[in-house]
This record gives structure tokens, C-alpha cells and sequence, in this order.
């Protein structure tokens, strides 16, 4: 590598076994599945046990050299994206699952274990692990702890952080951490664990996790309603929680959202409706009001199709997570409307109807580049704006990352935001990790 910096080559002696400086292998491990354009790192770092991370945190402080942590890239705010040459340390070689321990019920992963392989390992062994984020056949469950990561089962069962019991890994510092473990209840000291839950790879490198599991459910049942209007099937759905039924998940979609994935995927159907609602139920009563029909699992492919669908049709698409109260869906569902009406770019959002996590996603269709460039930044802000001023929030589960960071003063006073840079501060003091994320 004649030309690569002096830093590259020296890195490359201390871990020759699981470095690569290959071009190809840095430009994928540039971007993640926002619209950013990365930066090729210098070099990436694929490490296969702890002495790894430390080693190449430890280089990193010694020459100041900026550090991005990614799992598998399936994140859409930009947290994994490489804004600079430095280093990317990527995780997917660390894809080990250490134990199934049914006896305390949880289970001891390295990072870099796909959430599906995961959810099939431990529901072999009679146990379940509820998360499941959209990208789960591909994203990974270091990832999932460092967004904070949701899904539709979180309606009943709770984000990630609500299941993760002890963190391992290395401090930016390259100094190594243990916190926490199998044990249920711990509430000694500052709670570091959830700190770094959700951090975006801002504090620390998380290279073992143990999480909580808990008993399967005997059975999966999958229901379907089709309404007229958006505001028929939140009625629906509220008329349904109101019998005492608790949903697994409880997903949102309209019309166009169906129609997107069709013409993607033309034998995926399903029979005529202005707006649909998924109710999956894992436990009895098993009755539904008339409203809804029972269908089959395959109503959950049609679900995951939609964000690649739209982007097929829209040419250009930008996504926001944004959540509301429940009980302000409706009048969220009706502003956007009208935002979309006064500007004449599609607006819809589908997604966590039960939680008030909405996808709302704002698509280019047969507006100009230059037109498309010049409004886009505008119609993010008033999207986002409308959700914070219903007592809102500017993210679900995607996280801040690079997308969403100019919307922190929405949510934070400056009191806060110095807070959570002085916290930043005290986990890695010469500001190598992930710098330029989140605030």
C-alpha cells in the first residue's frame, strides 16, 4: 500500500489477521442505508475477539485517528457512516452465540450474531427474545443494542434495552468494561449499562452482551382488518384494545403502501381496502371483533417489502421515524395530509400503529432534482416539527445519527445537550468515536 498514510501501515503490522485495506472492502463500509455519502475509511478492522478492539482503541488515542463502529449498515440515520479516513471497526466476525443459559434464562452473544440466527437459536431451546426490527434477517444484535433498536412485537413486549442484562467491551479509552451479567436485579452505582444502550457507538465498543429471555408462546395467530379511511382502522384498533386484547403487534398500512409492493412483487395480494391493520396475537382469547379476519404469516412480507417498495416507486425517498402519543395518531395522520396537499409531494406513514411509531416517509415522484433538493430539508423539518408539537419525539428506534442531529434542539434545552456532550466527554476524552454523531 505505497500510498496509504503512515498510520495505515502501522495498524496493519499490530493486526495484520483481521485488517483489510482493500478499496472495495472500505467503500462498502462507508455508507449504511441512509442517503449519505461516507467517506472510505483508511482501514478496516474486523475483529475476532477483545484483545482486537483494545489494540486498535489504543492506536487510536495514540494518534488521533477518528474510529466509526458498525454491525451490518442496515441503520438509515447515518450512525455507521464513515465521515472520514479513519478507522472502521467492523463486528461481523465477532458473530459468535457464547451460551443458552435456560436455566437463568438469557443468553450470552457477541455482536456480531444476526437477530434472526438469534431468534432461531433461542426458540429452539423453547425460549423467545421478542425485538425484531424489520432488517432482521440482516441486521445485527450489536447494532440493535447501540440504536436502542424496536420493531412491531415492541407494542407488548419492549424495545431491546428492556432486555439487555450485562454489556462487555472496551472503552474509548481502549481500557475494557464488564457491567452487569445474568443477575435480574442490579442496582449498584450509575447505570452505565443503559448509557451505552442506545449511544450509537459514541461511548464504547460493546463486544458481549447478555440478554433476557423469556418463555415462547405456544402459539402465533395473524389477523387482518381492511377499512376505508386511516381514521376507520385507528378506531379499529382502539375499539380492539378496548375488549382487553393485547397484541403482539398491532401494524399500520394504507392503500398506497400496498400497491407499492405490488407492483415490486406481483404475487403478494390483498383484497381491496383504503387502509389496513396487522394484529398478531400470542396469546388467548383468540377471537377478534368481526372487523378483522384471520390470515397467514406471509402478511409480515408484505409488511417488511414497503420501505424498499416506496423507494422503487419515489425515485428518492427520505424516512423518519417519528413517534406520538397514541391518542394523537389521528390528528398526525390529518396534518400530514394537509402538508402533503400544500406542497404537492407524497407524504404517508405506515408502521407502529399501537405505539405511535410512525414511518413517515416523503417521496420525490415526478418533482425535479433541482425541485426535489431545494424543498427537502424543508419538508423534514415540518414533519418532524408536526410530531414534537404533539408532545412527540424526533426518533422511535432509528436513532440520531447524522440525519436527525439538527433536530435535537427541538427536544433538548442547551443545558441538556451540554450534558450529554460532557457525558460524551468523560467515556472518551479525545473524542475518537463515532465524532459528529448525534449533537
Amino acid at each position: 500500500m505505497p500510498n496509504s498514510p503512515p498510520w495505515v501501515i502501522a495498524l496493519l503490522e499490530q493486526l495484520r489477521h483481521c485488517v483489510e485495506t482493500d478499496i472495495v472492502c472500505r467503500g462498502d463500509n462507508q455508507q449504511d442505508r441512509s442517503a449519505l455519502e461516507g467517506h472510505p475509511p483508511g482501514i478496516v478492522v474486523f475483529p475476532t475477539q477483545q484483545a482486537d478492539v483494545i489494540k486498535t482503541l489504543l492506536f487510536a488515542n495514540q494518534h488521533g485517528i477518528p474510529v466509526v463502529t458498525r454491525g451490518a449498515g442496515t441503520g438509515t440515520t447515518g450512525g455507521a457512516v464513515s465521515a472520514t479516513d479513519g478507522i472502521v471497526i467492523n463486528l461481523s466476525r465477532m458473530n459468535r452465540i457464547i451460551e443458552i443459559d435456560t436455566k437463568n434464562h438469557c443468553i450470552v452473544v457477541e455482536p456480531g450474531v444476526i437477530l434472526e440466527t438469534l431468534h432461531q437459536a433461542v426458540e429452539s431451546s423453547g425460549l423467545f427474545y421478542p425485538p425484531d426490527p424489520a432488517s432482521l434477517s440482516e441486521c445485527t444484535i450489536g447494532g440493535n443494542v447501540a440504536e436502542n433498536a424496536g420493531g412491531p412485537r415492541c407494542l407488548k413486549y419492549g424495545v431491546t434495552g428492556d432486555y439487555v442484562r450485562g454489556l462487555s467491551g472496551v472503552y474509548a479509552d481502549g481500557q475494557p468494561f464488564k457491567l452487569g451479567g445474568k443477575l435480574l436485579k442490579n442496582v449498584a452505582g450509575l447505570d452505565l449499562i443503559h448509557l451505552l444502550i442506545g449511544s450509537e457507538g459514541t461511548l464504547g465498543v460493546i463486544t458481549e452482551i447478555t440478554l433476557s429471555l423469556i418463555p415462547l408462546p405456544q402459539e402465533r395467530r395473524v389477523f387482518l382488518g381492511q377499512f376505508a379511511s386511516t381514521q376507520l382502522a385507528i378506531d379499529g384498533l382502539h375499539t380492539l384494545r378496548m375488549t382487553g386484547v393485547c397484541p403482539s403487534a398491532a401494524e399500520f398500512m394504507d392503500r398506497r403502501c400496498v400497491e407499492a409492493v405490488r407492483s415490486r412483487h406481483p404475487d403478494m395480494s390483498l383484497p381491496d381496502a383504503d387502509a389496513y391493520l396487522i394484529i398478531e396475537l400470542d396469546s388467548p382469547p383468540f377471537s377478534l371483533p368481526d372487523l378483522f379476519t384471520e390470515t397467514g404469516p406471509e402478511i409480515w412480507t408484505i409488511r417488511r417489502s414497503i420501505s424498499p417498495a416506496l423507494k422503487a416507486i419515489g425515485i428518492e425517498k427520505m424516512s423518519h421515524d417519528i413517534t406520538v402519543p397514541p391518542a394523537q395518531i389521528a390528528n398526525y395522520m390529518t396534518q400530514l395530509a394537509i402538508i402533503s396537499e400544500e406542497t404537492g409531494f407524497i407524504m404517508l406513514a405506515y408502521g407502529h400503529l399501537g405505539d405511535g411509531n410512525l414511518h413517515v416517509n416523503i417521496l420525490r415522484g415526478t418533482h425535479s432534482t433541482e425541485e426535489w433538493r431545494s424543498q427537502k430539508e424543508n419538508l423534514e423539518t415540518r414533519v418532524v416539527e408536526l410530531a414534537v408539537s404533539m408532545g412527540g419525539t424526533i426518533t422511535g428506534e432509528h436513532g440520531i445519527g447524522l440525519t436527525k442531529k439538527r433536530f435535537m434542539p427541538l427536544m433538548f434545552s442547551d443545558t441538556d445537550i451540554a450534558i450529554m456532550r460532557s457525558i460524551k466527554k468523560a467515556f472518551d476524552p479525545n473524542g475518537i468515536l463515532n465524532p459528529g454523531k448525534i449533537f
